[in-house]
């Protein structure tokens, strides 16, 4: 039996394919992209030069990497969302992990977004400062018309202050496996805002600003 493995991981998704004793990896990546904007089809051209992804690449939509299925066979997909943003302090929280198996066909395409890592902004004024991280990516594998197939969703971003707000808190780990109610952030006592709250069935959470 043909067996394909596709792996979504923190920054960058793996496909790999096994058929008997002929086997090769394709990775997936973020294409160097960073921040809140995914990447382009120009990063992507220049991150899979020479490789087997080499011209197989569509960037559609804000860093969504579309690609064919090559092979009709079994399918085993695992995404991992990114994890949140670290601060020299605190740890951002790690993404979910899941694996589902599936049959795919010769032609299929998969839309495949790779969840990029929080990142950290600091700030300070006269009497306190501190940074803090924000939230993983998320990492998804939908068909071409957008329906799921696998979505991890990313963790949460730590924050650390100092003077009158000085405090560590570490980044929620994203949801366990096939959840629908997100985890809520945390919220240290004296801290300037309440904490997050989680999203609830593919919606979006409350901030935490009071």
């Amino acid at each position: 039996m043909k067996r394909t493995f596709i792996k979504a991981a923190l920054i960058t998704c793996a496909l790999s394919t096994s058929f008997l004793s002929n086997a090769g990896i394709i990775n997936f990546n973020t294409c160097g992209a960073s921040g809140t904007s995914g990447a382009t089809q120009t990063q992507c051209d220049s991150a899979y030069a020479g490789t087997a992804l080499d011209g197989n690449v569509l960037v559609t939509g804000n860093g969504i990497q579309q690609w064919i299925v090559g092979t009709t066979g079994l399918y085993s997909m695992t995404a991992s969302g990114a994890s949140g943003g670290s601060t020299t302090r605190a740890s951002g929280g790690l993404g979910a992990e899941i694996t589902v198996e599936m049959n795919l066909f010769a032609g299929d395409i998969l839309n495949i977004l790779v969840g990029q890592m929080g990142g950290v902004a600091t700030f300070e004024t006269s009497s306190y400062g501190g940074e803090v991280g924000g939230g993983g990516g998320g990492s998804f594998i939908v068909d071409s018309f957008f329906n799921q197939l696998l979505i991890a969703g990313g963790g949460g971003g730590a924050a650390a202050g100092i003077g009158r707000f000085n405090y560590v808190a570490n980044g929620v780990n994203a949801s366990a496996y096939n959840e629908t109610f997100g985890q809520n952030g945390t919220a240290t006592a004296g801290s300037w805002s309440n904490f997050g709250i989680g999203g609830i069935n593919g919606n979006g959470g409350a901030s935490g600003l009071n």
